[in-house]
């Protein structure tokens, strides 16, 4: 394969990759699975939300019951680590919370069995449908001594969260947190409309916005399960690092985290919401391709474009993305972590010279096999 020929591959792709994995990656189809766009009826529902819990949560001292300031969760021991799998760290993202920051889970009630994972983020991966909207759960695997230990919190490469850390917890003392987040088109979907909605204009950083919640549990919870909140090492691998990378952009990031690990995960290009921010990339702003997807979707003829949006079963979003043609060769639905002005302010390198989410150590690094499993597509 020539150089041009296998950069430009590369390219193609991490835009197919980074931040989803295989997203758009299917057959697609037609939006509704048949011949005709849907209609959305009724308005979107809000999911039960909480508030954010005042305080921080009590030093843990070992043991598989755990109390966090939203409710009481009974672990297992798993390869001689303390296992809660499953924990809720945000809303359910779905109805009027789909395309807008994640809100604080509601408080659990009694003692609650944290022994399975919870699913998935909704996806299209390898051509296949899966997970759930409602995903938004962490996993802690933690050291049972009764120590207080540094954190490890693993921000999953593509699509896909299949992180058992047990081991990891167990070796070397780490106390080490899983988080989903919102990935595809449902974490970073920008539009103008959804801009125009929120109180800060964010929009098309769910993904990112979601990472951010998870570091916020961390912080309020993480001592509880022996520890050390003051001591959190965000690792990301492949689109994981790119998410790390997106937080070193965020302002709000700031104290969440002392240290971060990018593994394959890249940084540039970035795309932008709109032309105001050109600036931080050589890519085009991401307008014309949303507005394709609200025209394949049959909202863009509806009265009201968001909710119409917010009522499509998730399905018909990823298929609706996934059947647009391509643009260069590249998904015309970018699942890339994008630049939005609010959470995201920037490019990260610039971010990193001005100090945006603070002081902390970096590593930098990548892994020999990271898309190995994409070296089978056709011509290459």
């Amino acid at each position: 394969m020539k150089p041009s020929v296998l950069s430009s591959t590369l390219f193609v792709l991490w835009l197919a990759s980074c931040g989803g994995g295989g997203e758009g990656s299917g057959s697609g189809g037609t939006p509704d699975g048949g011949g005709n766009p849907p209609v959305a009826v009724g308005t979107c529902v809000t999911p039960p939300t909480g508030v954010a819990p005042a305080g921080s949560a009590a030093q843990g001292s070992g043991g598989l019951r755990v109390v966090t300031l939203q409710g009481t969760f009974e672990g297992a021991l798993e390869s001689g680590a303390r296992a809660f799998k499953g924990i809720r760290y945000a809303a359910p993202p779905t109805g009027c919370l789909r395309f807008r920051p994640p809100r604080e889970p509601a408080p659990t009630d009694g003692v609650v069995p944290a022994l399975s994972e919870g699913p998935r983020c909704y996806q299209q991966f390898n051509g296949a449908l899966l997970g759930d909207e409602d995903c938004l759960f962490l996993n802690v695997w933690a050291p049972d001594d009764g120590a207080v230990h540094p954190v490890m919190v693993m921000l999953h490469g593509g699509n896909i969260n299949a992180i058992n850390a047990a081991k990891l917890a167990a070796a070397t003392g780490l106390v080490v947190v899983a988080p989903n987040r919102r990935v595809g088109i449902l974490g970073t979907l920008a539009l103008q409309k959804l801009a125009g909605e929120a109180s800060d204009r964010a929009t098309g950083t769910y993904a990112v916005m979601d990472t951010l919640a998870a570091l916020r549990w961390v912080q309020r919870n993480i001592a509880a399960f022996g520890g050390d909140p003051s001591r959190v090492l965000v690792n990301g691998g492949s689109a994981g690092g790119s998410i790390a990378c997106s937080l070193f952009a965020a302002p709000s990031a700031k104290g969440l985290f002392s240290a971060a690990a990018v593994m394959s995960g890249l940084c540039r290009p970035r795309y932008v919401v709109d032309a105001t921010l050109s600036r931080y990339s050589k890519l085009p702003p991401l307008e014309t391709a949303h507005a394709a997807l609200i025209g394949a979707t049959g909202c863009d003829t509806a009265g009201n474009t968001l909710d119409c949006l917010r009522n499509l079963p998730p399905q018909t979003l990823v298929n609706a993305a996934a059947a647009l043609p391509t643009l260069a060769g590249a998904p015309a639905i970018p699942v890339a972590p994008v630049i939005d002005g609010v959470v995201v302010t920037s490019d990260p390198y610039s971010a990193l010279e001005t100090g945006v989410a603070g002081n902390f150590r970096l590593i930098v690094g990548s892994m020999r096999d990271d898309i190995r499993n994409l070296l089978s597509l056709p011509g290459m």
